[in-house]
């Protein structure tokens, strides 16, 4: 009888402690992780040129009040042309607390900004990491265009090589001390289809995930 009831507030005590624990973490509520500063300082290091890809421009920055609200450490915000067919992709790459950045996905910022998505949302896959990544991938038409301008934006998050976009990224990353979140994104001439732009970006993909287990991951230690 006495065991059953110790059992019983055992498990009771880890239903209660485990998920405050958890909530703790997610809302920082102990502290900034002490790897967040040398995470943010790495970054600085990605490379400008990798793989297919040379850095044409530093794009423009986050806006300070974005910063503070998602409480990003650290990132860049980069232009890179492809070499071999001249394509162009826009990197953006963050380092922050797990909680803030999870709960701003790129979607509802472009739709905020009266951008249609165009169709559902898909993935991509990307097996130059081990497991491999996933990027989800989106589709957006300017607002009011007559010439069918459209762009497409794949982003994705991790904690460590492997690149991750799951349905629900709480579950996944909110207890994690660090998080890093990246943005991929094209631009369409209005002939071009879709598949012409995620082409575009899973080449980028493939290239930056391997820099960024190569160069970015390697250093920090993980």
């Amino acid at each position: 009888m006495i065991g059953r009831l110790i059992l019983a507030c055992a498990a009771a005590a880890a239903l209660t402690i485990a998920p405050a624990i958890v909530e703790g973490i997610y809302a920082n509520r102990w502290g900034v992780a002490p790897d967040m500063h040398t995470a943010a300082e790495q970054l600085k290091k990605f490379p400008r040129d990798f793989g297919r890809w040379t850095f044409v421009r530093d794009a423009e920055p986050i806006a300070d009040i974005i910063v503070r609200e998602l409480r990003v450490a650290g990132s860049l915000s980069r232009d890179y042309v492809n070499r071999d067919d001249g394509t162009t992709v826009s990197l953006l790459l963050m380092v922050g607390e797990s909680g803030p950045l999870i709960q701003h996905p790129p979607y509802i910022c472009y739709a905020n900004r009266a951008n249609q998505q165009v169709g559902d949302m898909t993935k991509i896959h990307v097996d130059t990491t081990k497991p491999a990544s996933e990027f989800n991938l989106l589709v957006y038409r300017r607002p009011q265009t007559v010439t069918n301008d459209r762009f497409l934006v794949a982003y994705s998050m991790a904690d460590g090589p492997t690149w991750s976009a799951p349905k629900m990224p709480r579950l996944e990353f909110g207890g994690k001390p660090i998080l890093y979140k990246v943005q991929l994104l094209t631009v369409l001439d209005p002939s071009q289809d879709s598949a012409k732009g995620e082409a575009v970006l899973q080449k980028f993909a493939e290239d930056f995930c391997k820099v960024f287990q190569d160069r970015v991951m390697a250093k920090n230690g993980s």
